[in-house]
């Protein structure tokens, strides 16, 4: 989990930014409860002209089954590892879409708003 979110986490909260972990997430069963645009911080660019390829936390309720997921995830044993890849590929592709449609209704709001200025 990414520590510059932990002021906006209930307890039992999990966020990542990761897509794929994400999707591996969702596949396991684990509901997402919100996505939260990160913003466009060049914090994590290699470049400030680096194009930020995927804007949104990905926030996940049972911490605590996430974090088991996530060592089986990153360490890469396990049966528990095991998921259909059309699931999995699908999962991806739903997820990239709900976090760019996050970006760009945030996009509108605000380019709606400096428009009323």
């Amino acid at each position: 989990m990414n520590n510059e979110m932990s002021g906006n986490l209930l307890a039992d909260d999990y966020a990542t930014k990761d897509l794929y972990f994400a999707a591996f997430l969702h596949i396991k069963g684990l509901q997402i409860s919100k996505l939260e645009k990160y913003g466009d911080s060049n914090i994590n660019r290699i470049n400030p002209n680096q194009r930020i390829t995927n804007p949104v936390y990905f926030i996940f309720n049972n911490k605590l089954r996430c974090e088991q997921l996530e060592e089986l995830f990153w360490g890469g044993v396990g049966d528990e590892l095991m998921v259909n890849i059309k699931d999995f590929t699908t999962a991806v592709r739903d997820l990239r879409s709900r976090a760019f449609s996050v970006n760009r209704t945030v996009s509108q709001l605000e380019n709606t708003f400096e428009e009323q200025r």
